[in-house]
Protein backbone atom coordinates (compact mmCIF):
# COMPACT_ATOMS: atom_id res chain seq x y z
CA UNK A 1 0.00 0.00 0.00
CA UNK A 2 1.27 3.46 -0.91
CA UNK A 3 -0.26 6.69 0.40
CA UNK A 4 0.18 10.10 -1.17
CA UNK A 5 -0.57 13.58 0.11
CA UNK A 6 -0.62 16.97 -1.57
CA UNK A 7 -1.48 20.32 -0.02
CA UNK A 8 -3.63 22.54 -2.24
CA UNK A 9 -5.14 25.99 -1.87
CA UNK A 10 -7.72 25.90 0.96
CA UNK A 11 -7.33 22.16 1.42
CA UNK A 12 -5.46 18.99 0.55
CA UNK A 13 -5.64 15.72 -1.33
CA UNK A 14 -4.79 12.23 -0.10
CA UNK A 15 -4.82 9.10 -2.25
CA UNK A 16 -4.13 5.45 -1.51
CA UNK A 17 -2.89 2.83 -3.99
CA UNK A 18 -2.29 -0.86 -3.36
CA UNK A 19 0.28 -2.50 -5.66
CA UNK A 20 -0.48 0.15 -8.26
CA UNK A 21 -4.26 -0.29 -7.98
CA UNK A 22 -6.39 2.65 -6.88
CA UNK A 23 -8.02 2.15 -3.46
CA UNK A 24 -9.58 5.49 -2.57
CA UNK A 25 -8.90 9.19 -2.28
CA UNK A 26 -10.07 12.13 -0.23
CA UNK A 27 -10.22 15.73 -1.31
CA UNK A 28 -10.69 18.34 1.41
CA UNK A 29 -11.40 21.88 0.26
CA UNK A 30 -12.74 24.83 2.24
CA UNK A 31 -13.51 22.57 5.21
CA UNK A 32 -15.52 19.98 3.25
CA UNK A 33 -14.23 16.47 2.51
CA UNK A 34 -15.28 14.11 -0.27
CA UNK A 35 -14.24 10.48 -0.74
CA UNK A 36 -13.58 9.05 -4.21
CA UNK A 37 -13.81 5.29 -4.62
CA UNK A 38 -13.64 5.38 -8.41
CA UNK A 39 -10.29 6.37 -9.91
CA UNK A 40 -11.82 7.91 -13.07
CA UNK A 41 -14.01 10.23 -10.99
CA UNK A 42 -10.98 11.17 -8.91
CA UNK A 43 -8.84 11.88 -11.99
CA UNK A 44 -11.64 13.96 -13.52
CA UNK A 45 -11.75 16.10 -10.40
CA UNK A 46 -7.97 16.50 -10.43
CA UNK A 47 -8.22 17.63 -14.05
CA UNK A 48 -10.86 20.16 -13.02
CA UNK A 49 -8.40 21.51 -10.41
CA UNK A 50 -5.60 21.60 -12.96
CA UNK A 51 -3.65 18.91 -11.07
CA UNK A 52 -2.27 15.61 -12.37
CA UNK A 53 -1.98 12.33 -10.48
CA UNK A 54 1.80 12.72 -10.73
CA UNK A 55 1.49 15.99 -8.83
CA UNK A 56 -0.21 14.07 -6.04
CA UNK A 57 2.29 11.20 -6.11
CA UNK A 58 5.19 13.62 -5.94
CA UNK A 59 3.68 15.28 -2.86
CA UNK A 60 4.93 14.85 0.68
CA UNK A 61 3.33 11.45 1.44
CA UNK A 62 1.29 10.90 4.59
CA UNK A 63 1.29 14.07 6.64
CA UNK A 64 1.81 13.70 10.38
CA UNK A 65 -0.94 14.92 12.73
CA UNK A 66 -3.44 15.23 9.88
CA UNK A 67 -6.76 13.36 10.16
CA UNK A 68 -7.40 10.81 7.40
CA UNK A 69 -10.37 8.52 6.85
CA UNK A 70 -10.34 4.97 5.51
CA UNK A 71 -12.65 1.96 5.22
CA UNK A 72 -9.78 -0.30 4.15
CA UNK A 73 -9.45 -2.21 7.41
CA UNK A 74 -6.79 -4.54 5.97
CA UNK A 75 -4.39 -1.61 5.77
CA UNK A 76 -4.22 -1.48 9.57
CA UNK A 77 -2.12 -3.77 11.76
CA UNK A 78 -1.79 -4.19 15.52
CA UNK A 79 1.53 -3.87 17.29
CA UNK A 80 2.38 -7.11 19.06
CA UNK A 81 3.38 -5.25 22.22
CA UNK A 82 -0.06 -4.14 23.28
CA UNK A 83 -2.66 -5.21 25.79
CA UNK A 84 -5.42 -7.70 24.94
CA UNK A 85 -8.62 -6.21 23.58
CA UNK A 86 -11.77 -6.14 25.70
CA UNK A 87 -14.60 -7.63 23.60
CA UNK A 88 -17.34 -6.10 25.75
CA UNK A 89 -15.74 -2.67 25.41
CA UNK A 90 -15.53 -3.10 21.61
CA UNK A 91 -19.20 -4.13 21.39
CA UNK A 92 -20.25 -1.10 23.43
CA UNK A 93 -18.34 1.31 21.16
CA UNK A 94 -19.61 -0.46 18.02
CA UNK A 95 -23.26 -0.13 19.09
CA UNK A 96 -22.74 3.58 19.70
CA UNK A 97 -21.08 3.96 16.28
CA UNK A 98 -24.03 2.31 14.54
CA UNK A 99 -26.27 5.06 15.92
CA UNK A 100 -23.98 8.08 16.09
CA UNK A 101 -21.09 7.30 13.73
CA UNK A 102 -17.53 8.14 14.68
CA UNK A 103 -17.23 10.32 17.75
CA UNK A 104 -14.17 11.68 19.48
CA UNK A 105 -10.49 11.79 18.55
CA UNK A 106 -8.98 9.79 15.66
CA UNK A 107 -6.89 6.71 16.35
CA UNK A 108 -3.13 7.19 16.10
CA UNK A 109 -1.02 5.09 13.74
CA UNK A 110 2.59 4.91 12.60
CA UNK A 111 3.77 3.82 9.16
CA UNK A 112 5.47 0.42 8.94
CA UNK A 113 8.24 -0.42 6.47
CA UNK A 114 5.69 -2.11 4.20
CA UNK A 115 3.43 0.97 4.36
CA UNK A 116 0.85 -0.48 6.70
CA UNK A 117 -0.77 1.59 9.44
CA UNK A 118 0.37 0.24 12.80
CA UNK A 119 -2.15 1.16 15.48
CA UNK A 120 -0.36 2.93 18.31
CA UNK A 121 -3.44 4.14 20.17
CA UNK A 122 -7.06 3.19 19.51
CA UNK A 123 -7.21 -0.57 18.92
CA UNK A 124 -10.64 -0.80 20.58
CA UNK A 125 -12.05 2.00 18.42
CA UNK A 126 -10.56 0.38 15.31
CA UNK A 127 -12.14 -3.00 16.11
CA UNK A 128 -15.45 -1.25 16.79
CA UNK A 129 -15.24 0.49 13.39
CA UNK A 130 -14.66 -2.85 11.70
CA UNK A 131 -17.55 -4.47 13.58
CA UNK A 132 -19.97 -1.62 12.83
CA UNK A 133 -18.69 -0.98 9.28
CA UNK A 134 -17.76 2.58 10.20
CA UNK A 135 -14.90 4.37 8.37
CA UNK A 136 -11.79 4.77 10.52
CA UNK A 137 -10.56 8.25 11.32
CA UNK A 138 -6.81 8.14 11.91
CA UNK A 139 -3.77 10.34 12.37
CA UNK A 140 -0.18 9.45 11.46
CA UNK A 141 2.28 9.89 14.33
CA UNK A 142 5.81 8.79 15.14
CA UNK A 143 6.13 5.25 16.52
CA UNK A 144 5.54 5.22 20.28
CA UNK A 145 7.26 3.37 23.09
CA UNK A 146 5.20 0.92 25.17
CA UNK A 147 5.20 3.44 28.03
CA UNK A 148 3.87 6.18 25.72
CA UNK A 149 1.05 3.93 24.49
CA UNK A 150 0.13 2.87 28.01
CA UNK A 151 0.19 6.45 29.30
CA UNK A 152 -2.24 7.50 26.60
CA UNK A 153 -4.53 4.58 27.41
CA UNK A 154 -4.41 5.26 31.14
CA UNK A 155 -6.44 8.39 30.45
CA UNK A 156 -9.13 6.22 28.81
CA UNK A 157 -9.49 2.55 29.65
CA UNK A 158 -6.42 2.17 31.85
CA UNK A 159 -3.70 -0.45 31.59
CA UNK A 160 -3.32 -2.99 34.37
CA UNK A 161 -0.01 -4.39 35.56
CA UNK A 162 -0.61 -7.53 33.48
CA UNK A 163 -1.04 -5.38 30.35
CA UNK A 164 2.43 -3.87 30.84
CA UNK A 165 3.95 -7.31 31.40
CA UNK A 166 2.33 -8.72 28.25
CA UNK A 167 3.37 -5.71 26.17
CA UNK A 168 7.01 -5.65 27.27
CA UNK A 169 7.21 -9.44 27.02
CA UNK A 170 5.95 -9.47 23.43
CA UNK A 171 8.32 -6.61 22.64
CA UNK A 172 11.23 -8.90 23.58
CA UNK A 173 12.04 -7.74 27.14
CA UNK A 174 13.60 -10.84 28.74
CA UNK A 175 12.81 -9.76 32.33
CA UNK A 176 9.14 -9.29 31.52
CA UNK A 177 9.04 -12.62 29.70
CA UNK A 178 10.08 -14.16 33.00
CA UNK A 179 7.32 -12.29 34.82
CA UNK A 180 4.81 -13.49 32.20
CA UNK A 181 6.04 -17.07 32.65
CA UNK A 182 5.50 -16.82 36.41
CA UNK A 183 2.00 -15.44 35.90
CA UNK A 184 1.15 -18.30 33.55
CA UNK A 185 2.68 -20.94 35.82
CA UNK A 186 1.01 -19.64 39.00
CA UNK A 187 -2.39 -18.26 37.95
CA UNK A 188 -3.79 -18.47 41.49
CA UNK A 189 -1.14 -16.11 42.86
CA UNK A 190 -1.83 -12.39 42.44
CA UNK A 191 0.56 -10.23 40.44
CA UNK A 192 1.24 -8.21 43.58
CA UNK A 193 2.37 -11.37 45.41
CA UNK A 194 4.50 -12.50 42.45
CA UNK A 195 6.28 -9.14 42.36
CA UNK A 196 6.75 -9.25 46.13
CA UNK A 197 8.43 -12.64 45.78
CA UNK A 198 10.56 -11.80 42.76
CA UNK A 199 11.75 -8.25 43.34
CA UNK A 200 10.54 -7.29 46.82
CA UNK A 201 10.17 -3.53 47.11
CA UNK A 202 9.18 -2.00 43.80
CA UNK A 203 7.16 0.90 42.49
CA UNK A 204 4.30 0.71 40.01
CA UNK A 205 6.15 3.29 37.95
CA UNK A 206 9.14 0.95 37.56
CA UNK A 207 6.83 -1.78 36.30
CA UNK A 208 5.19 0.60 33.81
CA UNK A 209 8.49 1.93 32.45
CA UNK A 210 10.05 -1.51 31.94
CA UNK A 211 12.60 -1.15 34.74
CA UNK A 212 11.98 -4.52 36.44
CA UNK A 213 15.10 -6.75 36.37
CA UNK A 214 15.14 -10.43 37.33
CA UNK A 215 18.39 -12.40 37.45
CA UNK A 216 18.65 -16.19 37.31
CA UNK A 217 18.87 -16.61 41.07
CA UNK A 218 15.77 -14.47 41.66
CA UNK A 219 13.79 -16.27 38.97
CA UNK A 220 14.47 -19.84 40.08
CA UNK A 221 14.05 -18.96 43.76
CA UNK A 222 10.74 -17.30 42.94
CA UNK A 223 9.45 -20.43 41.19
CA UNK A 224 10.37 -22.50 44.24
CA UNK A 225 8.70 -20.07 46.66
CA UNK A 226 5.56 -19.61 44.55
CA UNK A 227 4.97 -23.36 44.35
CA UNK A 228 4.83 -23.52 48.16
CA UNK A 229 2.93 -20.23 48.49
CA UNK A 230 0.20 -21.46 46.12
CA UNK A 231 -0.51 -24.44 48.38
CA UNK A 232 -0.30 -22.35 51.57
CA UNK A 233 -2.71 -19.76 50.15
CA UNK A 234 -5.30 -22.46 49.52
CA UNK A 235 -4.86 -23.75 53.08
CA UNK A 236 -5.31 -20.24 54.51
CA UNK A 237 -8.55 -19.82 52.53
CA UNK A 238 -9.87 -23.18 53.71
CA UNK A 239 -9.35 -22.36 57.36
CA UNK A 240 -11.16 -19.04 56.94
CA UNK A 241 -8.34 -16.51 57.25
CA UNK A 242 -9.58 -13.00 56.41
CA UNK A 243 -6.41 -10.90 56.62
CA UNK A 244 -4.57 -12.92 53.98
CA UNK A 245 -2.05 -10.16 53.24
CA UNK A 246 -0.57 -10.21 56.76
CA UNK A 247 -0.01 -13.95 56.78
CA UNK A 248 1.19 -14.08 53.17
CA UNK A 249 3.78 -11.35 53.71
CA UNK A 250 5.33 -13.30 56.60
CA UNK A 251 5.20 -16.59 54.67
CA UNK A 252 6.99 -14.97 51.72
CA UNK A 253 9.75 -13.67 54.01
CA UNK A 254 10.12 -17.08 55.68
CA UNK A 255 10.27 -18.95 52.35
CA UNK A 256 12.65 -16.50 50.64
CA UNK A 257 15.08 -16.67 53.56
CA UNK A 258 14.86 -20.46 53.93
CA UNK A 259 13.71 -20.13 57.54
CA UNK A 260 11.09 -22.88 57.29
CA UNK A 261 10.62 -26.28 55.72
CA UNK A 262 7.72 -25.64 53.27
CA UNK A 263 6.18 -29.09 53.63
CA UNK A 264 6.22 -28.88 57.42
CA UNK A 265 4.37 -25.55 57.30
CA UNK A 266 1.85 -26.95 54.81
CA UNK A 267 1.18 -29.95 57.08
CA UNK A 268 0.78 -27.69 60.13
CA UNK A 269 -1.65 -25.42 58.28
CA UNK A 270 -3.77 -28.37 57.19
CA UNK A 271 -3.81 -30.12 60.59
CA UNK A 272 -3.83 -27.29 63.13
CA UNK A 273 -4.33 -24.04 61.21
CA UNK A 274 -8.02 -23.66 61.98
CA UNK A 275 -7.31 -24.05 65.70
CA UNK A 276 -4.17 -21.90 66.00
CA UNK A 277 -4.55 -19.13 63.40
CA UNK A 278 -7.06 -16.36 64.20
CA UNK A 279 -8.98 -15.17 61.08
CA UNK A 280 -7.61 -11.64 61.48
CA UNK A 281 -4.12 -10.51 62.40
CA UNK A 282 -1.70 -7.62 61.96
CA UNK A 283 1.69 -8.40 60.44
CA UNK A 284 3.32 -8.48 63.90
CA UNK A 285 0.60 -10.80 65.19
CA UNK A 286 0.86 -12.99 62.08
CA UNK A 287 4.52 -13.78 62.68
CA UNK A 288 3.70 -14.75 66.26
CA UNK A 289 0.77 -16.98 65.25
CA UNK A 290 2.66 -18.67 62.41
CA UNK A 291 5.64 -19.33 64.66
CA UNK A 292 3.39 -20.97 67.26
CA UNK A 293 1.75 -23.07 64.54
CA UNK A 294 5.05 -24.15 62.98
CA UNK A 295 6.46 -25.21 66.37
CA UNK A 296 3.25 -26.84 67.62
CA UNK A 297 3.97 -30.32 69.09
CA UNK A 298 7.63 -30.10 68.03
CA UNK A 299 10.56 -31.05 70.21
CA UNK A 300 12.79 -28.24 71.49
CA UNK A 301 15.56 -29.04 69.03
CA UNK A 302 13.25 -28.51 66.05
CA UNK A 303 11.59 -25.27 67.16
CA UNK A 304 12.34 -22.17 65.10
CA UNK A 305 12.20 -18.58 66.35
CA UNK A 306 10.96 -16.59 63.35
CA UNK A 307 11.80 -13.08 64.57
CA UNK A 308 15.34 -14.11 65.42
CA UNK A 309 15.86 -15.87 62.09
CA UNK A 310 14.44 -12.97 60.06
CA UNK A 311 16.23 -10.20 61.94
CA UNK A 312 18.17 -8.17 59.40
CA UNK A 313 17.26 -10.60 56.61
CA UNK A 314 13.88 -9.46 55.47
CA UNK A 315 13.66 -8.70 51.81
Amino acid sequence: MQSYYLAIRHGDISAVYNKGEFVNAYVTKCGESKEYKNEDDFLDYLDYLGITINDVKEGTGMKENYIYTSSNYDDFVFRTANRDVDIQHINKIAENMKVNGWQGAPIEVSLTDDKKFQIEDGQHRFMACKKSNTPVKFMVVKKMSIYDVATKNSMKKGWKGSDYIKAYSEDGNFNYKRLKNLQDEFPKVSLSDILDVVVGKHTQNNLKKGYIHINDEQYYKAREVLKSLTIMNESLKLIGVKTMSSYKKILVDLLLNDVIDPQRMIDKLDKHGRMLLPPSATKDQAIQYLEALYNYHQRDKTTVMFREQLKGRRK
